[in-house]
């Protein structure tokens, strides 16, 4: 057995007339005929900033419990003990905390963090808990990597890097976009060593991303990254050709297209190539038509009228030439301005001549020029 001695000193003797003692006043822990178990072993611990932290063992069934740090008895004094009966069962467990400062672990000097571990016994012997260490929580001020800025194409991955400050314990990285916090599910992004990566970059994707790492010390903000998901202009189809830029002859058309699908945005690049081609055209020059010769004048006929005629063929108008302007057939009196009654000439009378007796009374009348009809034109 061990124990403390009246100096706070841990030997044999002190325990075993503790022990023959209480073995004689606690039946229970006589009646129980097993070994210390653990209901409560003692918790890794981070001292923050000067702030001592308690470890704490709890077993059953237990005479004496005591704890022991990198390899050393802790004083009996420092030692906070009590006995507590379980209301379900009836039986009684003991209980024991100490306290470590920041002090103590800066002090110690070993190759393993500062440790402690509880050693608890009964009449059939001890048992020791599991290690727990204590560290000086801490969260240093400066990233080990920051984000840095990009800019990436439309459906591009985007991948943001960053290594938060040394701390103990290990900080914890959260994404925050414009200061907002960032769901990182499966279809926007995912975290793999602290890094951000969006597989498929959208235009909604363009923001201000910063890292934010924190432990149970501080919070730490690295610099921010501004992401820029840009777009590069793609060409509309072309439009139709033009008409040719002359009405006849050799001239140029024209067709064009735009740097619109999609249109550049965020910076990105231009279409490449023209905007517009151009095509030598040929049209066919218009030609007006031009009137042939008058034909010869026919026959005088029965209505002191003769006609000739004329076709629009020298040339004839093509390809949208205008055609001859005028009339194509003509009519002249031919009784030299003289006709009978009712327009028709009596068979003893000519037309185009007189004797020189002949006389031209009431008998014959002068012929006024007829008036153009049906198209044919008149000549005196």
């Amino acid at each position: 057995m061990m124990g403390f001695s009246s100096s706070g000193e841990y030997n044999d003797n002190t325990a075993m007339a503790k022990s023959k003692r209480k073995g004689s006043t606690r039946g229970e822990a006589l009646q129980s005929g097993t070994l210390p178990h653990f209901l409560q072993e003692p918790d890794d611990a981070y001292i923050i900033k000067s702030n001592p932290i308690k470890l704490r063992c709890r077993a059953q069934p237990a005479l004496q419990i005591f704890f022991k740090c990198n390899g050393e008895w802790v004083h009996q004094s420092q030692h906070l003990s009590r006995e507590h009966t379980d209301l379900g069962t009836g039986g009684k467990f003991r209980e024991v905390m100490i306290n470590v400062s920041r002090q103590q672990v800066e002090d110690f000097h070993g190759p393993e963090d500062y440790w402690c571990l509880c050693v608890a016994w009964s009449h059939l012997g001890t048992s020791k808990s599991r290690k727990a260490t204590v560290r000086i929580a801490y969260l240093r001020k400066n990233f080990e990597q920051d984000p840095q800025g990009t800019e990436v194409p439309l459906k591009g991955m985007i991948v943001l890097h960053c290594r938060p400050p040394e701390g103990v314990p290990l900080a914890e990285v959260v994404w925050l976009k414009n200061d907002e916090p960032l769901n990182t599910d499966a279809t926007v992004g995912a975290k793999a060593d602290h890094n951000f990566i969006i597989s498929e970059a959208r235009l909604s994707d363009s923001g201000n991303y910063t890292c934010l790492a924190s432990n149970i010390v501080a919070k730490r903000r690295s610099a921010t990254a501004t992401v820029v998901v840009y777009v590069n202009g793609g060409w509309s189809l072309w439009t139709d050709w033009s008409l040719c830029n002359v009405r006849c002859g050799r001239g140029v058309q024209k067709r064009s297209r735009t740097c619109t699908n999609p249109a550049p945005l965020n910076g990105g690049a231009f279409c490449e190539g023209m905007s517009v081609q151009k095509s030598t055209c040929s049209t066919l020059c218009p030609v007006d038509g031009g009137w042939g010769a008058w034909s010869a004048w026919a026959p005088c006929g029965e209505d002191c009228e003769r006609q000739r005629s004329r076709d629009c063929a020298e040339p004839e108008p093509r390809h949208g030439g205008r055609p001859c302007d005028g009339v194509a057939l003509a009519a002249d009196n031919c009784t030299g301005g003289l006709c009978t009654q009712n327009r028709r000439l009596l068979h003893d009378v000519k037309p185009q001549g007189r004797s020189s007796g002949a006389r031209v009374g009431s008998r014959y009348g002068q012929c006024s020029a007829p008036s153009a009809r049906h198209g044919v034109r008149t000549q005196m």
